[in-house]
Parts: C-alpha cells; sequence; structure tokens
C-alpha cells in the first residue's frame, strides 16, 4: 500500500462487505457513504503533508477545515463520522528507520472545533516507529503529543487487510469524542521548536505589582527550550492559570462531574456517566508525559498571583511532589492519586512530576498578607526577585513602555515627567526614611515600569492611566498607610476627589519634596 490511490482501494476492499459508495476522489481526498448497521456512517480519507525537512522529525500535517466541514454535517444529521488520514511520504524523507509510513492509515478522533487549522501527527508515527511490529492499536493522549487529538487508532496493512477495521467502524460511536470539550484551551498548534536543555524546577518571580515578573518567565521559558516563546500568544508546550481566593483543589487538578451521554443510536435516549473532568495540573502533567514530549520537549505550568489563593490548599496531596530530585528533576517521592493516575495512565501507578515539567509561579509583594505561604511550601521552589527599579530595554537599548507628560503651576510653569523617571523617583520616595525626608515605606509598596501600560500615540487614553489608576494607587494604598510628615501630595490637596479634578485640568498635584526627588532622579538619569 504504497499510495494513496493504494490505500483507497484497500479501503474500498475493508468495505465490501457493507452497503458504500464512494462519493468524491481526488489526489488529496476520498469520501464514503456506507450504511453499517442500519446507520450511516461517512467516513474521510486525507493525505498528509509534510514540512520541516530539514528537522531531526520533519511534522506530518494534517489540514482540519475539510475535517470540520465533514463532522459538522455529519452530527447536524446524527451519523457516525470517521477522519482517516494516510502518509504518503516515504520512511527516507521522514526519517524512520523501523516502519514504512505509507503501509499504515490511522484513524483520528477529535473535537475538530478545538484544532486551529492544522495539527501535526508526527508524534504518533513516531509511537509506531518505536512499536513497528504492532498491526492494530488504539493510542490514548498519553502516548502521543498531538494535542488536540483525543484518541487515534491505527492500522497496518497486512496480508489479510485492515485488521480489526470492519469492527471497528462497525462498534466504535465517533460522535461521543467529537462532542469532547476537555482538550486544553490554550492549543493554537503554532510550529515553533520546544527543545529540552535543562531539568525542570520550581519557581516563583516575585516583586511589586508591575514589575514585569510575566516578562521574567518568558526569558526564562525562552532560556530554557522555546527560543521563540511570546507571552502574548499562546504555545502548545505552556499552560496558565490564575489563582483567587476561591481557587481549590478541583480547580487545580479536575474532578468527577456528570455527563449526559447518548444510549446506542437513538439520540434521544440518553443516560448520565460520572467522568473525571482535568484541569490546568493534570492537563499539563499529561502533556507532559505524553510521547514524544517527555524525554524532548519541556513544558511550562505558570500559576500566575500565587499568594491570592490557600497554596497549601490549592496543592493538597500533591505538596509531596514538589520535592524534586536537582539532578534528574523528577519528583524525589511518587504518590497514589487514583482520578489522576487512571486519567493519563488507565491504570492506578503512582504519578509523580517528571524532569520536563517547570512550576513557575508570580508573586505581587503587595498581595503576601492575603494568604501566607509557609516556610515547608516556600523551600521547595527557587524564589526569583524582580526590582522594581530595574528598567527592561528593547532590543535597540531604549526603555519599554515610557510615557511623557506635563503638569503646570499657576498657569504659567509646567514640570514634564518621564514615566521611566516617575515611577523610579516616587519608588525613592515611598521607600526613603522620614528622618531623611521620605515616607519611610517597605519595598512592597513600590510600583513597577510596566504598572501602567501605555499605547503607543494614545495621549488620551494614557494620561487617564496617570489620573486613573496611578493616582488612586498612590492616594489609597500609599499616601493612606504613610505616619511622615511629609507626603507625595501637595499641602492644598485635601481629598482625593480634589487631587483627581486637579491633576484632570493638567495642574500639578505633587509636592515640592516629591518634585525635588523628581528632579534629583532626572539628573543622575540624563
Amino acid at each position: 500500500m504504497r499510495t494513496f490511490n493504494d490505500a483507497i482501494n484497500q479501503i474500498e476492499n475493508e468495505l465490501s462487505e457493507f452497503s458504500y459508495e464512494k462519493t468524491h476522489q481526488d489526489n488529496s481526498k476520498a469520501e464514503f457513504r456506507v450504511h453499517i448497521l442500519d446507520e450511516e456512517v461517512n467516513i474521510l480519507l486525507l493525505t498528509t503533508s509534510l514540512t520541516g525537512s530539514d528537522r531531526t522529525k520533519p511534522q506530518i500535517r494534517v489540514f482540519t477545515k475539510r475535517i470540520l466541514e465533514k463532522m459538522n454535517e455529519s452530527l447536524d444529521n446524527n451519523e457516525r463520522f470517521f477522519c482517516l488520514v494516510h502518509c504518503k511520504h516515504d520512511e527516507v524523507a521522514l526519517k524512520f528507520n523501523n516502519i514504512e509510513p505509507y503501509n499504515y492509515i490511522v484513524s483520528l478522533e477529535s473535537d475538530w472545533s478545538n484544532a486551529a487549522g492544522r495539527i501535526d501527527i508526527r508524534s504518533i508515527y513516531d509511537y509506531i516507529e518505536d512499536n513497528h511490529t504492532i498491526n492494530y492499536k488504539k493510542l490514548n493522549k498519553s502516548q502521543h503529543s498531538a494535542r488536540s487529538i483525543i484518541q487515534a487508532t491505527i492500522f497496518k496493512q497486512t496480508v489479510d487487510g485492515f485488521e480489526n477495521f470492519r469492527q471497528y467502524l462497525s462498534f466504535f460511536d465517533s460522535r461521543l469524542i467529537h462532542q469532547v470539550h476537555d482538550v486544553p484551551d490554550n492549543v493554537d498548534n503554532r510550529e515553533t521548536e520546544a527543545t529540552l536543555i535543562n531539568v525542570g524546577l520550581n519557581k516563583i518571580y516575585f516583586g511589586a505589582p508591575g514589575t514585569g515578573k510575566s516578562y521574567g518567565i518568558q526569558k526564562f521559558i525562552r532560556e530554557n527550550g522555546i527560543p521563540e516563546f511570546d507571552e502574548k500568544s499562546s504555545h502548545p508546550n505552556v499552560f496558565r492559570t490564575t489563582l483567587h481566593p476561591e481557587f481549590t483543589y478541583y480547580d487545580f487538578v479536575g474532578q468527577v462531574m456528570p455527563e449526559v451521554r447518548s444510549i446506542g443510536n437513538d439520540s434521544d435516549e440518553t443516560k448520565i456517566e460520572y467522568n473525571f473532568v482535568p484541569n490546568i495540573f493534570t492537563k499539563a502533567l499529561t502533556y507532559a508525559l505524553s510521547e514524544g514530549v517527555r524525554d524532548s520537549q519541556p513544558v511550562f505550568l505558570i500559576l500566575e498571583e500565587m499568594s491570592r489563593a490557600n497554596v497549601a490548599a490549592v496543592f493538597g496531596d500533591l505538596f509531596q511532589l514538589l520535592d524534586r530530585d536537582p539532578v534528574t528533576g523528577e519528583s524525589e517521592y511518587k504518590i497514589n492519586n487514583d482520578l489522576i493516575s487512571k486519567y493519563i495512565f488507565n491504570d492506578d501507578r503512582q504519578i509523580y512530576i517528571p524532569k520536563n515539567l517547570f512550576l513557575i509561579g508570580t508573586v505581587n509583594t503587595n498581595d503576601q498578607n492575603v494568604f501566607v505561604m509557609d516556610t515547608a511550601f516556600k523551600r521547595r521552589f527557587e524564589f526569583e526577585y524582580i526590582n522594581a527599579n530595574t528598567i527592561a530595554l528593547s532590543d535597540s537599548d531604549q526603555p519599554l513602555n515610557n510615557y511623557r507628560f506635563s503638569l503646570k503651576y499657576n498657569d504659567e510653569e509646567e514640570q514634564v515627567f518621564d514615566w521611566i523617571t516617575f515611577y523610579r523617583a516616587l519608588n525613592r520616595f515611598i521607600t526613603k526614611k522620614v528622618e531623611n525626608g521620605g515616607l519611610g515605606l517597605k519595598e512592597d509598596k513600590q510600583l513597577g515600569q510596566f504598572f501602567i501600560k501605555f499605547r503607543s500615540g494614545d495621549e488620551t487614553f494614557n494620561f487617564n492611566q496617570i489620573k486613573g489608576k496611578l493616582l488612586q494607587y498612590l492616594y489609597d494604598d500609599v499616601e493612606a498607610v504613610a505616619y511622615a510628615s511629609t507626603s507625595i501630595f501637595s499641602q492644598e490637596i485635601s481629598s482625593f476627589g480634589e487631587a483627581y479634578i486637579k491633576i484632570s485640568e493638567k495642574e500639578n498635584i505633587f509636592s515640592s519634596e516629591f518634585i525635588n526627588e523628581y528632579q534629583t532622579l532626572e539628573k543622575i538619569d540624563s
């Protein structure tokens, strides 16, 4: 079965015991309509495409537009649907040693609405390469890394045809798979490299609000295996969630939920089943342990705002897994967790954090008093402090996120402020000792370069951030807790409302002590 036409002929031979018709055929697609057990079944056979032939493992891609069209048409008519693919490229082009890939067809089962245009199914063929003696095999999600594929079934051509192919078409209800919605939300199938360079670790970035903790995480991910990672875009190897006061163990791991399923072939008859629905940790762990990923690609689980939830309760029994061997990167101790192990492995084996899974958290020092992390939890993480006064620069060594604005005195003088100097002058003034003319507050009241994110060329939006977001923070969270005789604001300001009105008219609201601090730092910067 070397060519696409050979694959079509073999499928027709398999369908010969049923009533069927071939409704379409061209160089890359064939469609069949089969009558099986009083049901209409639609079969779509596609060829694959190759990209990245210069790579160690070229990609084997399938485009999903035609699959979606046929699947939706089938579901609308309550008909079963199968998507089969035939790899038209030989073992030399795809760099296989043990298999001739064109001797297989693969059935791909997915909720195709989660697939973003195209899918790389190389990992399915990698499994065949490592298990080349098999003729028939159903693969679950832990045995491949094609992110939108929930299940794949392999059929090899033998002297007797495709083993179990007729039974598979007869008794497998593909509609149940097509209507599942448990694929991770951040899948975009972009073709970016991910190479495991270092073993995994647990790490927390902490600092004042807006200091660039997420920017630091982006840099860390780029240095640890995904060189083109951009925090503004999703990546299949990066999972992210934000913790909050109501965030629980079940939000983190997953829980058993009721699900309505069809009974047999009659869509009007249903039953309720209770199935485990995974959440962010289980999804990340499943992917990290999947075939083609666990030994060669890094996976990152990012937990934003960790101090805003009770992290000891969120991790629960997973706390034991956080002790990691510094050499191998794996959990030193494994635990029993039936829900996770049955979902990933389909049996009761112990679970662990593998060497390729990185746990990265952020902590806003302003929020450390929301839920205090205990010492036992903190010692299982590395901590990296993000200095509020470190300036992030562009590739051309210019400060990122800068903005210039001015405030006037008595309708005559103007003071021009550069944000990059302004926020650092605020930080100096906030933490300077009272006896030296400052507010004498701790560093957790400082703010970072990205506390406000400005828009290029949008003066109205940018100044509104100064008079709104910044003013409220300085008045309610900084000035209100200071017991110094000096103030950020001028003596004429007696209320937030008064400060808001004056700055809205672009009149100065800041004290001479703070202005002096700004001008001093301005000279140093220049």
